[in-house]
């Protein structure tokens, strides 16, 4: 027998005999403590063999499962003996994270390659993915820097680990290596480099089981690499505005980060932190999360007594470097912001906002948080919801609560950690909201950047590596966290774009972002007066964020920007580029599923774009209430339109998908016993905050069974 087939005949009796499940929920493999909160979580469910329950850990702390499955693999390279339980549960943790993360068994080709190679092969694996983990974090230090040794060190283990890696062939992470050697390159002008590194990355996706990002991104890199190489801005509008990553520039006038004016030098300002003992300023920020709108603050959750990773929902909240643990009892919350299993700071929230301030283990000033539990009578969509804190479950919102501070160019800087990452001067992309029900691999892609508030300016601007001030633009750079400050004057090319929105109520913010040459630049476009212009350097730009609100505090009403389906547009000298947003607005929607005799429409599933391809999202508290018509594929009508309604208590209550019911209107459901295939439209005429009209034109296809 093969040593193949013997492993698949072993693992075949273990689960038959009940064994590996067992097995599992007794070994902790050595787990590190950093990982606990996710295995303690995972673990107990699979030795109850509870899919569900698995799944729905791997759900709320993904970015501790992704790593956990990493770790379990190395522990399985480094075995000395065919390990068939580990191996078991490496399967197991695979399937789960394509289950909950639409991988198209992105993670289980994880495990098959380790699984399937030779002992001395996992060994070469291990190093070269410790070389990996190392050169990431090298180039995180130098990327913003542009730290030559720094960016050195960095390539020589991406290109070691790459290699390694190809051979194996591992294609997962040896694209991951070469990709971020084009990105270095970019950054070093090295043009040539980073083409060959682009071709390498397109050579391996071709043989990938699964869909991987970073190949499309890659062919729109080359597709735009004569551009880089002269310094030409993109007016295409086309390949390559995806990017995203890392960027170099060209030096003069064309576009590049290191565009500077002739004679210019660093001008560094310290900056010191602050945390208001009267609450924050009322400065408007660039945030889907105003200050004074609590009930759209940020949130995590927590199951029974923790630890789990703080920011469970978003993953992405790391102070000081790392992530923090949660634990609660009952109302009695607590931080352990070390890892060393002990409480750091201890809090009862209550349903107003209050501050705690997570110490810092190195020293250093702690980051403090605004945070707040809801209530058991909140008002939220006109209905009344308990979402307090249950035995077994608990939210927990939470909001900056202090800011960076200094004198900078003769006026008071103020620097804002929007986006809660716990880190300064970031702009951080996400494709998920939490509330749409979404396809797997449709993702809601949006940016979020950090803010700055300048002088006595009315409201904040976006935080971005390229900032206009006063008619000048400078490059920007943080250290040390966001404590040192430099700028150095730019010398760059300038045009124009002016907002044309249709919509009932104008935006707050409109943000779009330089997906070419000028990494990290966002700007804001909504103008300081009616009808202007903002000058933004020549580049190829994207819609990234935008917020559109009306009343104020808790009565606030707030509709979401995202990128959607808008398409890149190019800026030249000296133009104006008119961005056109807005009414009238496409709706889309999953297929409707037959269930026994009826056909339903998800409604959760709706999705609006406006005229730019742009999309909006998390209607609050104004959810649209379309009106329904339903026809036969041969265009007979089986009803009058029908106006949807609202959802209410009930609805909330027997809520048993995402907890996103109130957010859109009721399911709408027809009868149909034949299971004939159906055709559905969405119509409104207008809405409080976008105005209109609305229309999904007639839905081409129903599903044919129910899988919600």
């Amino acid at each position: 027998m093969t040593r193949t087939l013997l492993r698949q005949a072993i693992l075949v009796l273990l689960v038959a005999a009940g064994l590996n499940a067992a097995a599992a929920a007794q070994s902790d493999y050595g787990m590190p403590e950093a990982l606990l909160p996710f295995w303690d979580d995972y673990k107990a469910a699979r030795a109850e063999d509870d899919e569900k329950a698995m799944d729905g850990a791997a759900r709320r702390q993904s970015n501790l499962a992704d790593r956990t499955l990493n770790y379990l693999i190395e522990r399985f390279c480094l075995s000395t003996s065919e390990d068939y339980e580990l191996e078991g549960e490496l399967r197991q943790l695979g399937w789960s994270l394509d289950r909950v993360l639409g991988g198209e068994e992105k993670y289980i080709e994880r495990v098959r390659l380790v699984v399937n190679l030779d002992v001395p092969a996992r060994r070469r694996r291990v190093v070269a993915m410790n070389q990996f983990f190392e050169g990431i974090a090298k180039f995180r230090e130098a990327r913003f820097s542009r730290d030559a040794a720094g960016l050195a060190a960095a390539e020589k283990l991406f290109l070691g680990a790459g290699r390694a890696l190809r051979e194996l062939p591992d294609r997962e992470y040896s694209i991951y290596c070469f990709y971020n050697l084009g990105e270095i390159a970019r950054l070093q002008e090295h043009f040539d480099d980073a083409e060959g590194h682009y071709k390498t990355v397109v050579e391996i996706g071709a043989d990938l089981a699964y869909t991987e990002p970073l190949v499309d991104t890659s062919e729109g890199y080359l597709s735009d690499i004569d551009r880089m190489r002269t310094g030409e801005p993109d007016v295409s509008g086309g390949a390559g505005a995806d990017g995203g990553g890392e960027a170099g520039g060209a030096a003069g006038g064309g576009g590049g980060l290191n565009s500077f004016a002739e004679g210019s030098t660093d001008q560094q300002f310290e900056l010191a932190y602050v945390i208001p003992k009267r609450g924050m300023p009322t400065t408007d920020l660039p945030t889907f999360s105003p200050p004074d709108q609590y009930f759209n603050w940020a949130f995590t959750t927590i199951e029974n007594e923790g630890p789990v990773e703080f920011d469970t929902m978003r993953g992405r909240f790391t102070p000081f470097g790392k992530s923090v643990l949660l634990t609660r009892d009952g109302t009695d919350f607590a931080i352990d912001s070390d890892g060393d299993g002990e409480a750091d700071v201890e809090f009862a929230p209550t349903s107003q906002p209050t501050r705690i301030d997570i110490p810092n283990a190195e020293g250093g000033d702690p980051y403090a948080l605004m945070v707040a539990i809801p209530s058991d009578r909140e008002i939220q969509f006109g209905v009344e919801v308990n979402y307090s804190p249950q035995m077994n479950f608990a939210y927990l919102r939470f909001h900056i609560g202090g800011y960076l501070e200094g004198k900078v160019l003769g006026q008071t800087w103020r620097l804002f950690d929007t986006n809660l990452t716990g880190n300064y001067g970031d702009v951080w992309g996400s494709y998920a909201e939490h509330v749409t029900s979404t396809g797997e691999s449709d993702e809601m892609n949006f940016y979020e950047a950090d803010a700055v508030h300048i002088g006595k300016a009315k409201k904040a601007r976006p935080w971005s590596s390229v900032l206009d001030i006063d008619g000048t633009f400078y490059r920007t750079a943080l250290e040390a966290n966001g404590t040192q400050l430099k700028l150095r004057e730019m010398d760059v090319e300038t045009g124009f774009i002016k907002l044309d929105m249709d919509s009932a109520v104008a935006p707050n913010y409109l943000l779009v972002r330089e997906t070419g040459e000028l990494f990290d630049a966002v700007f804001d476009v909504v103008p300081a007066k009616r009808n202007g212009v903002v000058e933004v350097p020549v580049g190829t730009y994207q819609v990234c964020f935008g917020r559109l609100q009306q009343g104020k505090k808790t009565s606030m009403k707030i509709v979401r920007v995202y990128e959607g389906d808008a398409q890149p547009f190019a800026v030249t000298a000296g133009e104006t580029h008119v961005l056109e947003l807005g009414a009238p607005y496409r709706v889309t929607f999953n297929a409707p599923f037959h269930a026994d005799d009826e056909t339903v429409l998800d409604t959760r599933s709706m999705r609006v774009f406006g005229r730019g391809g742009e999309e909006y999202a998390m209607f609050y508290d104004t959810p649209l209430q379309p009106t329904v018509e339903v026809r036969t594929v041969a265009g007979k009508k089986l009803a009058k339109a029908q106006k949807t309604r609202t959802a209410g208590i009930e609805e909330w209550q027997n809520n048993t998908g995402q907890d996103n019911v109130l957010w859109f209107p009721v399911e709408y459901r027809v009868e149909n016993p034949r299971q004939e295939e159906l055709q559905f439209r969405i119509e409104q005429g207008s809405h409080k905050i976008l105005g209109g009209p609305f229309d999904s034109g007639w839905s081409p296809e129903v599903a044919p069974e129910s899988a919600r």
